[in-house]
């Protein structure tokens, strides 16, 4: 699921700032219901632009409400 996660462009591998490292984790597990969905969509992409904003994109209206259902809580701070 890390493939389709991007922080202000980058990978999470290419982080090395521990702030935006832990936006994208603590996304991630709040998505873990969800890693197969999110893995296997072949167009849909999660954007990260700031430790407390994201948007979504590509994925199907189903999928995307469930995104948005589990991500209430985020960003926990």
């Amino acid at each position: 699921m890390l493939n389709k996660i991007r922080y202000q462009g980058r990978s999470y591998f290419e982080l090395r700032d521990g702030e935006a490292m832990y936006a994208v984790e603590s996304l991630v597990n709040l998505l873990l219901p969800l890693e197969n969905e999110i893995a296997n969509d072949p167009t849909g992409q999660i954007y990260i632009e700031s430790p407390d904003y994201f948007y979504i994109t590509g994925f199907p209206e189903s999928i995307a409400q469930l995104i948005t259902a589990l991500t209430y809580t985020w960003p926990a701070k």
